[in-house]
């Protein structure tokens, strides 16, 4: 009739597993870094935030637009990023914050910062901060605790000088295709089956 799967109480290493299933698939995987002048691209199953920044940096490059796509996002406590004429792009179905974390939008030289989050869950806060130059609102912070009614927002500078938060519809609004997480998932479910 059925069958019942017992759990291990023991923790899985979610990057380490879909590492092991990378390896053992024929299926192109969906993972990977890539970084260029104009745009990085990170892309995995699991990824930390503060990870992706520390590989930015070693990178030495700062392109205008960096996309992190994941099935589940970790940002570290007191994480900090910050934006000057630049976008971040993050697209996750959990983000995970220990606590709280904070980007920077600085539009005091130039009004190209901009952040973009698409989520179905979030945990903990994130703090959009936006800095304007001297004659404008000092500072504007946008909390972000729960996932986007809408499934995405964006913070950005309006023509008039004021930061605003912008809902976002991941259908129409996702600047990269999500299709490349969803085929990993695939994957992943593909290689259970089979070893059931």
């Amino acid at each position: 009739m059925g069958s019942t799967v017992g759990a291990s109480a023991e923790i899985i290493d979610g990057s380490a597993l879909f590492a092991s299933f990378d390896r053992q698939s024929s299926v192109p995987t969906a993972t990977g870094d890539r970084i260029t002048a104009l745009r990085a691209t990170f892309q995995a199953e699991q990824l930390d935030l503060g990870d992706v920044q520390r590989k930015l940096a070693d990178a030495e490059l700062d392109p205008p637009m960096v996309v992190v796509q994941a099935d589940i996002l970790d940002i570290p406590e007191r994480f900090n990023w910050k934006l000057r004429g630049a976008t971040l792009v993050i697209a996750a179905r959990q983000v995970r914050i220990a606590g709280s974390a904070m980007v920077n939008l600085d539009y005091r030289s130039d009004d190209g910062a901009s952040l973009m989050l698409f989520a179905g869950e979030i945990t903990g806060a994130l703090h959009a901060i936006a800095l304007t130059p001297a004659d404008g609102p000092q500072p504007v912070i946008f909390t972000i605790d729960a996932a986007p009614a809408t499934g995405g927002v964006q913070i950005r500078l309006r023509a008039d000088g004021y930061p605003e938060d912008v809902a976002l519809n991941p259908e129409r609004d996702l600047p990269v295709p999500p299709l490349e997480i969803d085929q990993s998932g695939v994957r992943a479910d593909v290689l259970f089956g089979a070893r059931v």
